[in-house]
């Protein structure tokens, strides 16, 4: 059993762009020294009337100055580097967690319950714990040092400093296009992201019946990846013009009190004695106001990552089922008994469903034919009888392999925003008269030639490009193409006119090496005939007729 997941692990995973950040914080805080020692040197300056010590402030100010933006700026690079990776890692996690479940256990939640999670879920813990963490670190590494560094300091009269408030606006404004146009990107990006979520998701049934789970895990860390890098652009981009217009607001700060010491070793002011230490105070007041909050805010967004990581890690286990090479006899349904929300859906079902042979189930819906299907794809596991195919408890058969043995159509066809050759092979090879031999059996010899790219023409997210019809043979030529040795037909011809259902379905009863399974309201008398036994479900219970004999 995996140990019990927290965010620490999730940190740990990338200790070495945390030690990188922990550094940078080192690295900020000793520019923070360093203007603490340059305010000393102004001070001095204006206290002794001593111009050597006024130019000694004013190059130790303008070597501060370029050291504080580098520092400011590497630590705000290595946080958001080391939150990007963390964030990479949560959701990648959490993707393959879903794609280890079995279509039951996937059931249990609708999409768009997994895609908040990617979303919503992922920026709480973003902001909450890892923001927090980084915070806690700096204001501890900064306040200790800063406290340390007051021993030695001398405390004296503050300096009132007016600061214009239209440098810093005016510096900040120079990132405004890179931030617009990184942001734009960011979102576009994350439009693409949830798009690509929403496409594998919607096509978990067809992702696993078919065994493409590796093209569907090495499409989401592309996208995972390429999103996350535009939001961390954008997000520096934010930072910089933060880090800019603080740095253009510190200009303005010791600006006026360099001019303060001018006027003052110039006996046009009197001056007091300056409390150079007051930044260094600041650092170690602040932290101790915001490090109990943060820490419960940590705490809260660990449970949340804890409660969902578990929630995700729910699946079926394969390990030690029975793998099936090859369907070679019969599928026997034995007193099937199924419930849903408190309604018989099936009531001791006793079927029989035996190789190469077609079957054709007929009924009102809702009566349970689609249901029983369900039952066979483990869409469903809380049924109560038994299933054997060739003498083998299904619960007991490794479902890949079982998987590989069928291929699938419904009613609801699911195409990828891919090429219609893509989306008949799903990325396997195959020869280029596999290809035709699948196109011509579907009927989609004209839609193919229609287009300029022909195989090759890109189909539109949701096939909005597309009709029904020619989402619905895209489908089953996608079935048709791996001579499965079962072929479940769900309203597969349903959005199809008369002539091409009858034309497919005639190819489909065809097929010499196949078990078809097929559920249908348009009844063809003439192929009618041409089934081997109809099933009529009513109420949940199955009546066969023979139609041809053994």
């Amino acid at each position: 059993m995996e140990k019990k997941r927290n965010m620490k692990q999730v940190v740990l995973q990338h200790k070495g762009w945390l030690a990188i950040t922990v550094l940078a914080i080192f690295a900020y805080t000793g520019s923070e020294l360093l203007k603490a020692y340059v305010m000393k040197l102004i001070m001095d300056s204006a206290v002794q009337m001593s111009m050597p010590v006024f130019k000694k402030a004013m190059l130790t100010f303008l070597i501060f100055l370029p050291v504080f933006l580098f520092t400011y700026t590497f630590l705000y690079y290595c946080k958001e580097k080391f939150t990007r990776k963390c964030v990479i890692s949560i959701k990648e996690k959490w993707f393959a967690d879903i794609q280890r479940k079995q279509l039951c256990d996937y059931n249990n939640h609708d999409a768009s319950t997994y895609i908040s999670r990617f979303t919503v879920d992922v920026k709480t813990i973003e902001g909450d714990y890892l923001g927090g963490l980084i915070v806690i670190i700096q204001d501890v590494i900064v306040g200790a040092i800063s406290l340390g560094a007051i021993l030695f300091a001398h405390y004296s009269f503050a300096i009132a400093i007016i600061v214009s408030i239209y440098l810093p606006i005016f510096v900040s404004k120079l990132w405004g296009k890179r931030l617009e146009r990184t942001r734009i990107e960011s979102s576009d990006s994350n439009g693409k992201m949830v798009a690509v979520i929403k496409e594998l998701l919607n096509g978990f049934e067809v992702c696993t019946l078919y065994g493409i789970r590796e093209n569907a895990r090495k499409k989401f860390e592309k996208m995972n990846e390429e999103t996350e890098e535009k939001i961390f652009k954008a997000d520096f981009s934010g930072d910089a013009a933060a880090i800019s217009s603080g740095t253009a607001g510190l200009a303005i700060f010791f600006g006026n009190m360099l001019l303060g010491s001018f006027l003052v070793l110039k006996d046009l002011l009197s001056l007091g004695q300056v409390l150079y230490v007051t930044q260094l105070m600041n650092n170690v007041i602040n932290p101790l106001q915001r490090v109990a909050p943060y820490m419960t805010k940590m705490k809260a967004a660990d449970a949340v990552y804890q409660k969902i990581s578990a929630e995700l890690a729910v699946y079926t286990e394969e390990s030690g089922m029975n793998p099936i090479e090859h369907f070679t006899q019969t599928i026997c349904v034995n007193d099937v008994s199924f419930h849903k929300n408190e309604r018989t859906i099936l009531e001791k079902v006793c079927v029989k469903f035996e190789k190469n042979r077609k079957y054709l189930l007929v009924g009102e819906s809702g009566s349970g034919k689609s249901s029983l299907l369900k039952i066979l794809l483990n869409f469903y596991a809380d049924y109560q009888g038994q299933i054997a195919v060739d003498g083998i408890d299904l619960r007991k058969i490794n479902k890949d392999s079982w998987y590989r043995c069928l291929s699938v159509v419904s009613q609801d066809s699911f195409v990828y925003q891919d090429t219609i050759y893509n989306n008949i092979t799903l990325f396997r090879k195959y020869s280029r008269e596999e290809v035709e031999r699948a196109v011509k059996l579907c009927g989609l010899e004209e839609f193919v030639k229609s287009h300029a790219e022909g195989l090759e023409f890109m189909i539109e997210e949701d096939g909005k490009n597309i009709s029904g019809g020619e989402r619905q043979r895209l489908c089953l030529a996608r079935a048709l193409i791996r001579n499965p040795e079962i072929l479940i037909l769900d309203e597969a011809t349903s959005a199809l006119n008369f002539e091409l259902a009858h034309q497919i379905e005639e190819n489909v009863l065809a097929l010499k090496d196949t078990t078809v399974i097929s559920i249908s309201h348009r009844i063809f008398d003439d192929l009618k005939e041409q089934y081997d036994e109809t099933l009529t479900f009513n109420n949940g219970c199955v009546k066969g007729q023979k139609v041809r004999g053994v």
